[in-house]
């Protein structure tokens, strides 16, 4: 931060603890006068309003700003920009009132159909880089309020900010509203492309944060972050317009914090988050309507190895998933979800059956599901609850416990289809299942399904299984299931001072074995569990089985 800046905000806060109304207080208006210049000063008797250009006017006061070190005060206004301006390092920008910038919208020749915003403001030097650029109270409006849908392929597109290579990227108590660019088609094939579409890009910039910040009518994605690090968003709210729109993105960051937000959906709605980087902290958020938060590399754009990702204390109330990793190409090390409120409305707009996923964490190791409440609600019929699944290469060190749950058809869904598992704990869990499941669901209930397919390529194994001191209520189908389409390994399982209770009579299984395991298969243990009106084991084979301590109550 240069000096002069660094002394208005101390004399602003000086100000605003003592009055200094004296003249042996500070003169507030001569400190101004020394570290502020007015855009008005710039503007004279030049007419603004919408279709009035003043982006001339704006980059001369842009630059003023810079050479100077001062603040750019811009008065309350709408200001019209048919070209970007571009930012020099130093600068700072503040609205005094309501300030709206607005850009011309470039809608496609006649006949096509689709368009594009002005990019409002980005930074000067792409390459070399920028710094200490900032911006306060200010509306960014890409000056497009309806969608437009069915676009013309290959026309341009742009993003209504753009930043690349800034150390020191400031956004404080502004907002951006109206964006809508063509999309580049095919998507998935130019990275940059899709970059570059975006309502907000910020590449490969360093100590970036968005605090108090709004986002309204933005009819593509939100905010992209690649490959930047020490990025804060804080106090975030966004309204999500779009049905398949992500408010904001995180790909192949280090250092990311998403705090105290609110991020909701008037329609449908896409991931309402999408991240792939490492040292991630979600915390304090509420996520309502459309899909959950996606940590995932969706696209594979390009390859990443994360690490280190938390989510903490959110609140969601959202449809299909809540917290997902989708199975890919890398492992993300050291993942913990704890302490969330996660609500599935199962009342999705989709037309076939889904299969829907509270948590998933596919191909992580060193995972902690801990103290989160789950609960289904408005099921649907033929659509298949769960609370946790593992269904990716990989699963390795993962701790599920203390967590609570209610109306899921399953409470832990594992696949060996895909790859291998080792060290999987489910301890002190408590868990509803879905009392309804025989009216809404068509799927297989299960408090804990394993299986794997007949086409399972390959030798798979699932070694250590802990299940214990769980309860387990509304058994509607086998408590804990174990399926082997095609042999696979199970070694090291225990199960043990869980209680299994179903109301009724008894006619399903506490657990049940079923298929061909391979023939090392070994260390079975099943001690000190209640069931009530459930058999305790069905199993042609009891080999390498242990029955221990076992009690089986009826009403």
């Amino acid at each position: 931060m240069n000096k002069s800046i660094f002394f208005y905000l101390i004399i602003l806060y000086v100000s605003s603890v003592c009055g200094c109304k004296s003249k042996s207080k500070v003169d507030i208006d001569q400190v101004r006068k020394n570290t502020e210049i007015y855009f008005s000063d710039f503007l004279g008797n030049t007419p603004i309003g919408i279709n009035r250009d003043i982006s001339k006017v704006f980059q001369k006061a842009v630059n003023e700003a810079a050479r100077s070190q001062k603040v750019l005060i811009i008065e309350s206004g709408t200001y019209f920009l048919a070209k970007t301006i571009f930012v020099s390092s130093n600068t700072t920008v503040v609205g005094r009132g309501n300030v709206r910038i607005i850009g011309k919208y470039n809608f496609a020749p006649k006949g096509q159909r689709g368009g594009y915003p002005t990019t409002l403001f980005t930074n000067i030097e792409h390459n070399k880089g920028n710094q200490n650029i900032r911006f306060e109270n200010i509306i960014f409006d890409g000056n497009r309020q309806k969608a437009i849908k069915n676009f013309t392929k290959a026309l341009p597109h742009a993003n209504t900010l753009k930043f690349k290579n800034v150390q020191g990227l400031i956004f404080d108590d502004c907002q951006i509203v109206n964006h809508l660019s063509t999309i580049p088609t095919p998507y998935i094939d130019d990275f940059q492309a899709a970059r570059n579409c975006v309502a907000v890009n910020i590449e490969r910039c360093d100590t970036v944060s968005f605090r108090r910040c709004k986002m309204q009518g933005i009819h593509n994605e939100g905010i992209w972050f690649y490959r930047s690090t020490a990025v804060v968003v804080d106090k975030l709210e966004s309204v999500g317009t779009r049905g398949i729109s992500t408010h904001l993105s995180f790909l192949y960051c280090d250092g990311v914090q998403l705090l105290n937000s609110k991020l909701t959906y008037e329609l449908q709605g896409g991931s309402t988050i999408n991240c792939e980087s490492s040292n991630v902290l979600i915390k304090n958020n509420q996520f309502i309507g459309g899909r959950g938060i996606d940590i995932s590399n969706e696209a594979e754009f390009e390859s990443f190895e994360p690490h280190h990702v938390t989510i903490e204390s959110n609140k969601l109330d959202v449809y299909l998933y809540g917290i997902v990793r989708r199975k890919g190409k890398s492992m993300l090390k050291d993942y913990i979800i704890k302490d969330n409120n996660i609500r599935i409305n199962g009342q999705n707009w989709l037309k076939k059956p889904w299969q829907t996923i509270a948590i998933r964490i596919d191909d992580t190791e060193n995972t902690r599901v801990e103290n989160n409440s789950i609960e289904v609600y408005n099921f649907k019929k033929g659509d298949f609850y769960i609370a946790i699944g593992a269904t990716g290469n990989s699963e390795k060190n993962i701790t599920i416990q203390k967590n609570k749950v209610r109306g899921v058809d399953c409470f832990y869904y594992g696949t060996t289809h895909y790859g291998s598992k080792s060290d999987i704990n489910i301890l002190n869990n408590e868990v509803d299942l879905n009392e309804l499941r025989g009216e809404v669901s068509e799927g297989y209930s299960s408090g804990i399904y394993i299986y794997n397919m007949p086409y399972t390529k390959g030798r798979k194994e699932f070694i250590g299984l802990h299940v214990e001191s769980n309860t387990f209520r509304n058994c509607a189908g086998d408590c804990i299931t174990f399926l082997a389409r095609k042999p696979y390994k199970m070694d090291k399982v225990s199960v043990k001072g869980n209680t299994f209770e179903k109301k009724g009579k008894q006619n399903n299984n506490g657990i049940r074995i079923e298929g061909t395991f391979s023939t090392d298969s070994k260390d079975m243990k099943i001690e000190d569990n209640r069931f009530k009106n459930i058999k305790i084991l069905t199993s042609k084979s009891k080999k390498g089985i242990q029955l221990n301590r076992n009690k089986v109550l009826k009403n």
